[in-house]
């Protein structure tokens, strides 16, 4: 019954009118088509009293059949195959409501039941009154209906019972999440359900630590968009966060404070599910005050990134003294690991304008002890603490190789102040802040310094000492240009067998002017206190400067200390020329070329039973010479004479002149021994 006889015929013609195979014939071709097999779907529908449901049509595939008035369908023509067979009819709900049934061969006996069936119906729109919403998939588990642009929704022909209705589309949640619906023949169709749409939202969450693994606590975090922020939260006190109720998207997660630096910086969050473990890790920043000028500085810092030039900025020129290479200082261009910022370390820097740094690290804890490596000779080392260090906390035991004292540098006059806790020799106790210091060793060794802990420390303490006649000291001061050097320290103590007592003198810095004892053959001093002794006391010293063409002083500024019945003499060994020091305002020279002047303090008892010239003054006068007034203790045979600023004698005022005792007064015409007149200057 499949077999279809076909017949063709064909005529084969070109433009120019030839046929083939003639006018009026053709060729003659026949053959036989037989298509595929078909086969049937047959069955019933009753309803539950077994009356049998016409007019309800059946749908397999895309052919379908009503049923007759005894029930019966039959779907013809069906190739092989599985089809889902469908019973509808307006009003009326099937059981089961659907059959899956594979045919070849043909299937009979597929039946369904028949009921009354009701219509449960509604829309779906976003929250808040807002547009329908279209695409939304609405079902009661059996019956499944899409809603389209009017959000309109309907589960046709549902058999009477108890069903929840759920509404479900990719991207939102809805409210109510389900509905429970009754329907019967008592309440007939149930129309009017209404399900609110809400864009689905995620959390994104995480923790905020330090290094150490430490929770930070009250650390903002934005989630951002467009660098705009759509939501903010701060961390707990187990540093943990949650940015809650986001929508799908792209977020930028960034941490906040203005104390602390994070790693990452941000991370970007593509969120379309729930993101958990969005970390960070949190870096304090500290200010670092760098002034203008060269500086002795140190860092109270662990540095995230140990480079100088990251501490202390690109402009910035930055030299590091290592005693183990040659020239012993380091530059910043330097890969020497010496050159690493560490707290502990300190750093010559010279910057032509102040600034603030902020360091990114972790700032070490004023209970935290830190380990100083000393090399032999000098070391840079520096205040590991922010706030300042008492010297008493360097961990310095009795026969160690490193120095018990240290000197700090006064930026201010460009000059050393000895920093140690030894009893009247220290004119400076601590360490000040982010300052560095230089620290000696004969060998190679290792200091520890002890956490100061939170109580505050003075940033200088001078030392109790009560003078006596064998307890004195001598400041010496020299200066030249804006510079100077103010540590020189001469005198006696009755003990005086501390090492502060002999400190040698640190490195100077250039442009320098630099004191130093030299009483011990190859030691230069710039401490020389000894233990109390009879007779004439010499400090020789030395006064060296880079600096050409400048005028150096040399000032024994207090001398209050010495015993009256001591008589202290400045000597120029270099011109011969002594100065009384009790009357000498200050000594000055040309440092010429530079280089290295040679002097020496003289401490001497007094001759003639105490003889002393107890004050000395010298004023201008109108006619421009000068009046100079003078007070012995007894009477005595004088020498006066006047000097120019480089220690020659421009003139004589008196040579073994008899004098009383009590005040006396020369005049001084202000010409020169020759009798020119004097140009105008100091003298």
């Amino acid at each position: 019954e499949y077999l279809d006889n076909v017949a063709v015929r064909i005529q084969v013609g070109d433009l120019a009118g030839n046929v083939s195979p003639g006018a009026g014939l053709f060729e003659t071709y026949a053959f036989t088509i037989e298509g595929p097999p078909v086969f049937r779907i047959v069955g019933t529908i009753l309803d539950s009293g077994g009356v049998p449901e016409a007019n309800v049509r059946v749908q397999a595939g895309a052919l379908w059949a009503l049923t007759d008035a005894a029930g019966l369908y039959d779907i013809t023509g069906l190739a092989a195959g599985t089809f889902d067979v469908t019973p509808s009819k307006n009003g009326r709900s099937f059981s089961p409501v659907s059959r899956s049934v594979t045919i070849g061969p043909s299937a009979l006996g597929i039946d369904f039941v028949s009921q009354a069936g009701y219509d449960i119906s509604g829309i779906a729109r976003m929250a808040g009154g807002g547009a329908l919403l279209g695409g939304v998939t609405v079902s009661d588990g059996l019956h499944v209906d899409v809603t389209g642009a009017d959000g309109a929704w309907t589960l046709a022909n549902v058999p009477a019972g108890e069903y929840t209705v759920t509404a479900r589309q990719v991207g939102f949640t809805f409210a109510p999440p389900t509905i429970d619906v009754s329907v019967n023949a008592g309440t007939g169709n149930v129309a009017g359900l209404l399900f609110e749409a809400s864009v689905e939202t995620f959390d994104i969450s995480g923790t905020v630590r330090t290094s150490a693994g430490d929770r930070l606590a009250g650390m903002q975090v934005d989630a951002l968009v467009a660098d705009v922020a759509v939501q903010t939260t701060t961390t707990n006190l187990n540093g943990a966060y949650t940015l809650a109720g986001l929508e799908p998207g792209s977020y930028t997660v960034r941490p906040t404070n203005a104390a602390w630096a994070f790693n990452p910086v941000e991370t970007v969050v593509n969120l379309a599910t729930d993101e958990a473990n969005v970390d960070f890790v949190g870096s304090t920043i500290y200010a670092l005050t760098i002034p203008d000028g060269i500086t002795m500085m140190a860092v109270p810092v662990w540095p995230d990134d140990p480079s100088v030039v990251v501490t202390f900025g690109a402009g910035a020129e930055v030299r590091r003294w290592d005693p183990q290479v040659s020239p012993p200082y380091l530059t910043q261009a330097s890969a020497d690991p010496a050159m690493r910022v560490a707290p502990g370390r300190g750093f010559w820097v010279n910057r032509n304008t102040a600034g603030v740094r902020n360091i990114v690290g972790e700032v070490v804890g004023n209970d935290e002890n830190i380990v100083m490596n000393l090399n032999t000779g000098w070391n840079m080392g520096g205040n590991p603490y922010a706030r300042h260090l008492p010297w008493a906390q360097m961990q310095v035991p009795a026969g160690s190789p490193a120095s018990a004292y240290g000197f700090i540098y006064l930026r201010q006059q460009g000059s050393y102040a000895l920093v140690t806790t030894v009893n009247g020799i220290g004119t400076v106790a601590t360490v000040p802040q982010e300052r560095g210091f230089w620290m000696r060793a004969s060998s190679a060794t290792q200091v520890t310094i002890q956490g100061p802990g939170a109580a505050p420390a003075a940033t200088t303490q001078v030392a109790a000492r009560k003078p006596g006649l064998n307890s004195w000291l001598v400041p010496i001061v020299v200066s030249a240009a804006g510079r100077a050097d103010t540590s020189g320290v001469a005198g006696v103590l009755p003990q005086a067998d501390d090492a502060a007592c002999q400190a040698v003198n640190p490195p100077a810095i250039s442009p320098f002017v630099d004191l130093y004892f030299t009483a011990q053959a190859g030691s230069r001093l710039a401490v020389d206190v000894r233990t109390a002794g009879e007779g004439a006391l010499v400090w020789p010293f030395e006064v060296a400067t880079d600096m050409a063409d400048v005028t150096v002083q040399v000032a024994l500024p207090d001398l209050s200390e010495v015993p009256a019945s001591k008589r202290v003499t400045l000597v120029d060994l270099d011109t011969g020329k002594r100065m009384y020091a009790r009357t000498m305002s200050a000594y000055s020279y040309s440092s010429g070329e530079g280089g290295t002047r040679h002097f020496a303090l003289e401490v001497t008892d007094n001759f003639g039973g105490g003889l002393m010239i107890t004050s000395a003054l010298a004023a201008g006068t109108a006619a421009g010479g000068a009046s100079v007034s003078y007070t012995l203790s007894a009477a005595a045979e004088v020498n006066v004479e006047v000097l120019n600023i480089a220690g020659r004698k421009v003139a004589t005022l008196a040579n073994g002149q008899a004098a009383a005792a009590g005040a006396n007064t020369l005049t001084w015409s202000g010409r020169s021994t020759s009798g020119t007149l004097c140009p105008a200057g100091r003298y």
